[in-house]
């Protein structure tokens, strides 16, 4: 990417992360579509001039046409699965952040149980 384009980016996930939350689930799906987007418009110039983008000049319509709506559609299905990742990967963390504070919590209890016991057992001697 040009350096403009690398700007662009940073300032779009400074706004994500302040507006979403750093870390969160949205923050993550909104830089990713940034990333994307500034992507597309430093290939089509927005930032500067065109250097990665090359057009085919020998395609006729149709062909260049056909191509184009199969890449749109890749597109579209790799950004869902991509989606459905982070949305799994993003309900994993929080059950796992779950289940470290409930094994806290136990492991707390079986602590203060044992002790009682401790204390029990010297009563009664």
């Amino acid at each position: 990417m040009s350096d403009e384009g690398d700007k662009a980016y940073e300032v779009a996930v400074a706004l994500h992360n302040e507006v979403h939350g750093k870390g969160s689930l949205a923050a993550e799906i909104a830089n990713n579509n940034a990333l994307g987007d500034v992507t597309l418009k430093d290939d089509l110039g927005t930032y500067g001039g065109i250097e990665t983008l090359r057009l085919a000049d020998d395609l006729d319509e149709q062909t260049r046409d056909r191509l184009i709506s199969h890449t749109r559609q890749d597109v579209a299905s790799t950004f869902a699965h991509a989606l459905s990742a982070f949305k799994a990967a993003h309900e994993a963390k929080e059950i796992a952040k779950r289940t470290r504070r409930l094994s806290r919590w136990i492991l707390f209890l079986v602590i203060v149980l044992v002790l009682q016991g401790f204390l029990i057992l010297g009563a009664v001697t």
